[in-house]
């Protein structure tokens, strides 16, 4: 019988955690039974339109991927699941509080920076801290952009004068510290949203999108997104986003001369992210323009440091053949981690 993970849940990753709405800033982790090494690590986002949804919800690809499999040749992993504080949601009061962006970011962040750097302190052979695999689903995807790249360094550059009376959306701070990304060797996007005024746009005459948008950007009322936006949401979608310094990205190389090992010329891995957009054509909620915006946009953007875009970034539409929320407990999905 196949040993099952160990199942550490709900960790908080803040040292003030705890309480009604701080409950929600937690981690569950799920560790394969101990081997000659410590085994790689998985992070994942959950969604849900940032006012719902929860880390059990991949708890099933938790177990899939932290237990042994009967291909020995496929080793378990370890896989991290960030819970984040959820905006005003009537259907779940219980787990949702009077919380609006950049919250979600910022509770993200804070748990990598546990998961990373915190954690593995204390406990050095629990997982891998080098060669993780950041993924999000849903929102969670938007929300491994936001730690992926850097916000618009001039916020008002991004939003057009127009006849709205709204202002921008607060641009969220950066990834900090940066170099947590140099730990990081591949972004996996699962069927995400990426650019907020576009996704209005294309979904203007279903009143949930505008709804969600509300409650999650535009504090204290939370009143549906008014449509058309004029850019209001700029900020928050990825195309406004920049890359990080590319060092951010690649880590010093390994060498007995200190002063080498330190040189910013010095550095192994990749400078610049590997990305993976991943989309189910099946999708019922998202279609697949927002992959496509999100591919163009980072295309271009690497294109800006590499004569081969190509290798850094790629799309999947048909790995996934099942709806937005059915993928998360199948093998499928799986097969991408392992």
């Amino acid at each position: 019988m196949l040993n099952p993970p160990r199942q550490l849940l709900k960790i908080p990753y803040l040292p003030d955690g705890g309480g009604h709405v701080l409950a929600q800033q937690t981690v569950d982790l799920f560790l394969p039974h101990p081997s000659e090494s410590p085994p790689r690590l998985l992070i994942s986002i959950h969604g849900g339109a940032w006012r719902a949804g929860d880390n059990e919800e991949l708890h099933p690809l938790a177990l899939n991927l932290a237990t042994p499999s009967s291909d020995a040749a496929k080793s378990p992993i370890a896989v991290a699941l960030i819970n984040y504080r959820l905006s005003p949601y009537p259907d779940q009061r219980e787990k949702t509080g009077p919380v609006s962006h950049p919250a979600h970011i910022e509770d993200v962040h804070a748990a990598l920076r546990y998961l990373l750097i915190d954690r593995p302190t204390r406990h050095p052979d629990e997982y891998q801290t080098e060669g993780v695999i950041l993924s999000g689903h849903s929102v969670g995807a938007w929300l491994v952009a936001a730690s992926m790249l850097d916000p618009p360094s001039s916020p008002s550059s991004t939003h057009p004068t127009s006849a709205s009376s709204l202002d921008p959306v607060p641009v969220h701070r950066p990834l900090h510290p940066s170099s947590l990304r140099a730990h990081i060797h591949a972004y996996v996007l699962l069927d995400g949203i990426y650019d907020i005024d576009a996704l209005l746009d294309e979904y203007s005459s279903v009143e949930a999108y505008a709804t969600f948008v509300g409650q999650a950007f535009d504090p204290p009322q939370f009143l549906p997104a008014e449509i058309p936006t004029h850019g209001r949401y700029q900020p928050a979608s990825i195309r406004t986003w920049v890359l990080a310094d590319q060092y951010a990205y690649s880590t010093p190389a390994s060498s007995s001369n200190t002063h080498l090992s330190q040189a910013r010329d010095e550095r192994t891995r990749d400078p610049l992210p590997r990305i993976r957009i991943v989309h189910s054509r099946k999708d019922e909620l998202l279609s697949l323009a927002q992959p496509e915006l999100a591919w163009s946009y980072l295309h271009q953007l690497l294109s800006t440091q590499t004569d081969h875009p190509s290798k850094w970034i790629q799309t999947d539409y048909d790995s996934i053949t099942t709806g937005h929320f059915d993928m998360l407990p199948t093998q499928e999905l799986a097969n991408y981690f392992r």
